[in-house]
């Protein structure tokens, strides 16, 4: 599986595509549908999933356009569902519409591999962080050196990674909803807010 991360809009988040064998699936597609559809174009994929881990706007934001425009599956945590439309400045995104709810546990399968769905919520009620193989995609529940803003309280957010991402092993690699990637031996270790 190759990834490429584009990084786009106000708050520079990390748009993931991840893709092999003519697949593709889109992780938190935020403001970046056109780079996407791009990179789509240029590299002869097929959108197979578009996935989105939390319901804030820069990662939701054109989530039902490139659903629209590739007719993939949407997968997204329904508790963010009242976070995930609205207007902002200039833009007015849409409420998501007939996707599938991301829950812990849940059978998934991107791109010919199990995706395990962790519910990890803090910075939002409904975020999930998303493990395929040894690569974690974070949303913004992680970040290299830091964790997301906790708007649910500092404890229920550093409790979830404590709990459901803090056990995977150290060489786990952590592409986060913004900023570069990590991995969990140095969170571990190095990062403030969880260093015991």
């Amino acid at each position: 599986m190759q990834i490429e991360t584009i990084v786009e809009g106000p708050f520079s988040t990390n748009t993931y595509l991840l893709f092999e064998d003519g697949s593709a699936v889109v992780l938190d597609p935020g403001f970046a549908v056109r780079r996407v559809l791009k990179e789509l174009a240029a590299r002869h994929l097929t959108v197979e999933a578009v996935v989105v881990t939390h319901g804030h706007v820069d990662h939701v934001a054109s989530a039902m356009d490139l659903v629209a425009a590739t007719g993939a599956p949407l997968f997204f945590p329904e508790a963010d569902l009242d976070l995930a439309s609205g207007h902002w400045q200039d833009l007015t995104y849409e409420r998501p519409e007939g996707f599938t709810p991301l829950a812990e546990g849940m059978g998934l399968t991107l791109l010919g591999e199990r995706a395990e769905v962790l519910h990890t919520p803090g910075h939002t009620p409904g975020e999930v962080s998303i493990l395929i193989g040894s690569i974690l995609f974070s949303g913004d529940t992680l970040f290299a050196g830091t964790i997301g803003r906790p708007d649910l309280g500092l404890e229920v957010l550093v409790q979830a990674i404590r709990e459901k991402l803090l056990v995977l092993p150290d060489d786990t690699r952590v592409l986060p909803g913004h900023g570069p990637e990590t991995t969990i031996g140095v969170e571990r270790r190095m990062n403030p807010f969880l260093v015991a």
